[in-house]
């Protein structure tokens, strides 16, 4: 039972890491608010602009995301790569055959081997009211 609890509560621990992973810069940002603004900020010079470390807080925030799109476009290249389809008409031929109630147009279209059948999924758009 104990184990149990442990499981979920890892996966509620990894999942809030992973969800405010962009909150920890800023968190950092304003503990360390008098430092960063006095020795790390770069326009300190530059009094008018009012930076007060901000710049800082954009290149963490900046290369958290940058990371971000180079996992996913990585994770979107691994998994065009892997093309489990190819092995599919070999498997068919392994089957017995099919009823004639079902006619061979009622099927699926195989993916011809060597094209990426897995897309990431379109965002979400709300409708527009005209």
């Amino acid at each position: 039972m104990w184990r149990s609890y442990f499981i979920g509560l890892s996966f509620l621990v990894i999942y809030l890491m992973t969800t405010f992973r962009y909150l920890a810069p800023v968190v950092h940002y304003q503990l360390d608010y008098a430092y960063i603004s006095e020795v790390l900020c770069i326009n300190r010079d530059k009094p008018q602009l009012q930076c007060l470390g901000k710049c800082q807080l954009r290149k963490k925030v900046m290369r958290l995301s940058q990371h971000q799109q180079q996992k996913e476009t990585l994770l979107q290249h691994l998994i065009c790569s892997f093309n489990p389809v190819e092995s599919v008409p070999d498997l068919l031929a392994l089957l017995p055959p099919l009823p004639e109630s079902l006619s061979t147009s009622s099927l699926s279209v195989l993916h011809t081997p060597g094209t990426c059948s897995a897309a990431l999924p379109a965002p979400f758009h709300p409708p527009r009211h005209t």
